[in-house]
């Protein structure tokens, strides 16, 4: 199974390696409220899943590299310039979502649970502008 870009995929939360200091459960991250709510549910999922947003070309998922570049999303509002608005609907998610491009990483493509949907064309393309900035391309 192999996802697409801009799909939104749910994963294990240990799947991501999350680069913020403090974490206590996850190499070199936090966690933050809201980070593993994909259903609206904050009590739901806890510490098991998380949403990402799908960002590398489709097919290289299933090339030889096995890989997917995805960005995590978390439900709290940072206001910071890396995260992009996700809104529920096509999306799946229960909520608004925040796509945090500053963590962005790379999973097994074997890694993804459960499809939840796609976002809007015009958060993909934010998602690659921000993506573009943070890499300096």
């Amino acid at each position: 199974m192999s996802g697409r870009r801009g799909e939104v995929w749910v994963i294990g939360r240990r799947d991501l390696l999350c680069h913020h200091p403090g974490n206590t459960d996850v190499p070199g991250g936090t966690d933050l409220p809201g980070d593993t709510d994909v259903s609206g549910d904050t009590a739901r999922s806890k510490d098991t899943e998380r949403a990402v947003v799908i960002v590398s070309a489709d097919g290289l998922g299933e090339s030889a590299a096995g890989v997917l570049l995805v960005v995590p999303m978390t439900t709290s509002r940072w206001n910071l310039p890396t995260h992009v608005a996700i809104e529920s609907g096509a999306s799946g998610l229960g909520s608004v979502h925040f796509a945090r491009c500053e963590d962005l990483t790379s999973i097994p493509s074997v890694r993804l649970i459960r499809r939840l949907g796609v976002v809007s064309a015009d958060a993909l393309a934010q998602t690659g502008r921000v993506l573009a900035m943070l890499l300096d391309l």
